[in-house]
C-alpha cells in the first residue's frame, strides 16, 4: 500500500459504518484506539464505540438535510487536515446512502485516503502496529537483497525464475496470444519479441503439446 503513494494515518480516523458490521468491527476499533489514533464517527456509530470502551468525537453527516449544528462538520475536519484516513462500510441495508456518498466524495477531493472494504480495514489494522518497522524501498529492492532471487533472475531476467516452470508457460501463452491479436500489416510473419525468443530457447525440447 507504502509503494502505491497510500499514506500511513498519523493523527485522525473517521469511521462510518453501517450496523450490521458492528460486531466484526469492534475488535478492529480496539486495535486502532490502542495504536493512539483520535477516532472519529458518525453519531450512533460514535454512540456504539463509546459504549464499548472506544473514546470517539461523534461528527455530522455532511448534508444539510441530515446535519447536526451542534457536532463537528465532517467537510470542515477533512478540510483542516485533522482527518488522515476515512473508513466507509455501507451495504444494501444503509439509510444514508447519499450521505456515505457524500463522505467518500469528500475524502476523494480532499486526498484522504480511503477504505470502503471490510477485508481492508481488517488487514490495515493488524498490519498498522507493524509500520514503524516497514521500510518503504521499492519491490525491485526488496528482491535485489535476496541472493537466490538474484540467481533465478541471472537464469531467467523475464520472470525471475527458474526457466521450465508452469509461470513461463503461462507467460509463453500469453506473449503467443498478444502477438496473435496485433494486426498483421505485410505478408510476412510478425517478427519475434525478444521475450518470445528467450522463452523459446528455453522451452525447446523440454515440455511437450
Amino acid at each position: 500500500m507504502l509503494s502505491t503513494g497510500f499514506r500511513l494515518p498519523e493523527k485522525g480516523i473517521l469511521i462510518s459504518i453501517q450496523h450490521l458490521f458492528r460486531p466484526d468491527f469492534l475488535s478492529i476499533a480496539h486495535q486502532l484506539k490502542e495504536e493512539g489514533f483520535k477516532l472519529y464517527a458518525t453519531e450512533a456509530t460514535s454512540t456504539w464505540l463509546n459504549a464499548n470502551d472506544v473514546p470517539t468525537t461523534p461528527v455530522s453527516w455532511p448534508s444539510k438535510d441530515c446535519k447536526n449544528p451542534n457536532l463537528p462538520s465532517i467537510r470542515s475536519l477533512i478540510s483542516d487536515g485533522h482527518i488522515d484516513l476515512v473508513v466507509n462500510l455501507p451495504n444494501n441495508n444503509t439509510k444514508f446512502v447519499n450521505e456515505n456518498f457524500l463522505i467518500r466524495r469528500m475524502a476523494v477531493d480532499y486526498g484522504v485516503p480511503l477504505i470502503t472494504n471490510f477485508q481492508v480495514v481488517k488487514l490495515f489494522a493488524e498490519a498498522i502496529k507493524y509500520s514503524s518497522k516497514l521500510d518503504t524501498s521499492s519491490l525491485f529492492h526488496y528482491r535485489q537483497q535476496d541472493p537466490g532471487q538474484r540467481e533465478l533472475e541471472r537464469a531467467n531476467p523475464i520472470t525471475g525464475k527458474s526457466p521450465g516452470g508452469a509461470d513461463e508457460i503461462l507467460l509463453l501463452i500469453h506473449l503467443l496470444l498478444t502477438e496473435l491479436e496485433k494486426p498483421i500489416t505485410s505478408t510476412e510473419h510478425a517478427p519475434q519479441t525478444e521475450e518470445l525468443k528467450y522463452l523459446h530457447r528455453g522451452h525447446t525440447g523440454t515440455h511437450r503439446a
